[in-house]
């Protein structure tokens, strides 16, 4: 970037300084009866003209003529150096003063062109920013909207494979050996799966930030609803989930709600031996709210605290537990789109704690 510091040109810069000093030495000695006790003060204006976004240089000539025209013709009866100590002293005083203002304003000059090339700098990155901000959510729209249309179109051919080979399991059982029939039923839980995987993956893409779609939620109302949504699961495990004193915040009331419906399925799905209990709470932690969803369940081994808010990690065969492993990932998603953050407190056979915190309802 091109400095501003002396954008006129050198002749201009110190014409401009001539031309004050001349001014300043004609009205000195047109009012000299009357400006006697400071004979320097039109030098001062002058020098302040000249120094204004031209520098020391042209100072120092104001300087220097102020110096030697004061002292010639202004200081003596007739023209002429008068070289008496007061007169002396006089011109050294306004050398001294003027050669110090000179600096400071050459300072002071640097310090704002200094400031001003910072400020250009800052708004050409945040321009940058902002250009980049906007491609970037047009790329996210792009994807969005490519998820949705290649799970839309996905979902017809696995649907088909799942019902032809039910269709050929049905109708022909007793023309098929036991081999053929087990190969049947491997590809119709293969295109299960991938039905609810690709069905995540939408999930996970549509999940979005629209701070447009956001209203108040009333966090222990959403969780009495989820947990409603798992009326079947929680009957067939025996399970007993409590929904303690929950917040109001403003968010997506849909998000929030699958957010609690992932973490209570999770609690009930890996459960113990014992019948899954889960408990949902919540504590206020200054500007931000935390909510608790704590089970007694098999835990988590401190190695995988992170990792399992990840795309598709597992910690268990899916002999064991279904599921694609989208689940916790499209909760973190959801929160920090709410401008909070989502970890576990766990260890291995100790049961787990999902904490989330998002920003009270006066800090929205």
């Amino acid at each position: 970037m091109k400095s501003r510091l002396r954008p006129r040109p050198l002749v201009l810069r110190y014409g401009v300084a001539v031309l004050a000093s001349a001014a300043a030495l004609g009205l000195s000695l047109a009012l000299r009866p009357v400006i006697e006790p400071t004979l320097f003060i039109f030098f001062f204006a002058a020098l302040f003209v000249s120094t204004y976004r031209g520098g020391f240089g042209p100072g120092l000539v104001v300087i220097v003529a102020g110096a030697l025209g004061g002292n010639y013709f202004l200081m003596s009866n007739g023209p002429g150096f008068n070289l008496e100590p007061v007169a002396l002293v006089r011109t050294g005083f306004f050398v001294a003063v003027a050669s110090v203002a000179a600096w400071l304003s050459e300072r002071q000059l640097r310090a704002s062109e200094r400031a001003r090339q910072a400020e250009d700098a800052l708004i050409a990155r945040q321009r940058e920013l902002r250009m980049a901000m906007s491609g970037l959510l047009e790329k996210t729209r792009e994807l969005e909207h490519f998820a949705y249309v290649a799970s839309h179109d996905l979902k017809e051919p696995i649907r088909k494979i799942a019902s032809y080979s039910e269709l050929l399991t049905t109708r022909y059982s007793d023309v098929l050996d036991g081999m053929a029939l087990r190969y049947l039923a491997y590809i119709g839980e293969g295109a299960l799966r991938m039905k609810q995987l690709i069905e995540d993956l939408l999930t996970y893409a549509s999940t979005t930030k629209n701070e447009e779609t956001w209203e108040k939620v009333d966090l222990g109302e959403t969780a009495r609803l989820a947990v409603t949504d798992l009326e079947t699961a929680i009957e067939q495990q025996g399970a007993v989930v409590t929904v303690e004193a929950l917040p109001v915040v403003r968010g997506n009331p849909t998000q929030l709600r699958q957010l609690l419906q992932n973490l209570i399925a999770n609690a009930i799905k890996f459960k113990s031996a014992a019948p899954p209990t889960v408990r949902l709470f919540s504590r206020v932690d200054g500007q931000n709210v935390m909510v608790g969803v704590q089970d007694n369940g098999i835990g988590i081994a401190s190695a995988y605290h992170a990792s399992i808010f990840e795309m598709f990690q597992r910690l268990h065969s899916k002999q064991l537990y279904e599921g694609t492993g989208i689940g916790l990932a499209v909760c973190k998603r959801i929160v920090q789109h709410h401008g909070g953050r989502l970890w576990v407190e766990s260890s291995e056979g100790a049961g787990a704690t999902f904490w989330f915190v998002l920003p009270t309802l006066a800090e929205n």
